[in-house]
């Protein structure tokens, strides 16, 4: 775990145990019940992907989300709404990127930095619905009033690569109880 501003956070061995009783989740629920005062925003970042639209399939590679992962994104999905702060995960291992929001929780897959892409089928629900591969890079800065967050996409189209943005959001700081503030 690691404080840095008002962000924290939380670096996950997703090929460890995660479920309710683990030890690993029993590390994750100790250090959200202590987090430290005028914390607005909690990364949790891991391997793995908590949701994803990647499947394999006839010549097609990919990686679901596993189960114990997707339980994990529903625990974290209630434990933000208590916590009033703003949650974001951060998986790799499918190779391209992708957004969700379920719950105010925002999860972003960024597996684009160079291995073979794998497809992902867009959906109307998808924050990012740009078909293709994405090879990129992303940007976060945060302040006590807003977080931003920039993909960097590698950009092949023309005579020279380039980069520009291909995706960006902003999530504003949750305004906390004075009980949460004052809290260790």
């Amino acid at each position: 775990s690691l404080r840095f501003g008002p962000a924290y956070f939380l670096m996950l061995d997703s090929n460890l145990s995660m479920a309710p009783g683990s030890e690993q989740r029993a590390w994750i629920e100790s250090k959200l019940e202590r987090l430290p005062a005028g914390v607005r925003y909690l990364f949790v970042a891991m391997h793995h992907p908590v949701v994803t639209r990647s499947r394999s399939g006839w010549f097609r590679r990919g990686h679901s989300a596993l189960p114990e992962h997707e339980e994990l994104g529903r625990w974290l999905e209630d434990k933000s709404t208590s916590l009033r702060i703003q949650t974001v995960v951060l998986a790799g291992h499918v190779h391209n990127y992708e957004r969700y929001v379920r719950r105010g929780v925002t999860y972003v897959v960024t597996g684009g930095g160079g291995g073979r892409p794998h497809h992902i089928r867009r959906g109307s629900e998808d924050f990012y619905r740009n078909p293709g591969k994405a090879f990129h890079y992303c940007r976060i800065s945060f302040g006590q009033r807003a977080l931003n967050f920039e993909m960097v996409e590698l950009v092949l189209d023309g005579p020279q690569p380039r980069f520009k943005t291909g995706d960006s959001f902003t999530l504003p700081a949750i305004q906390q109880t004075p009980a949460a503030m004052a809290a260790p």
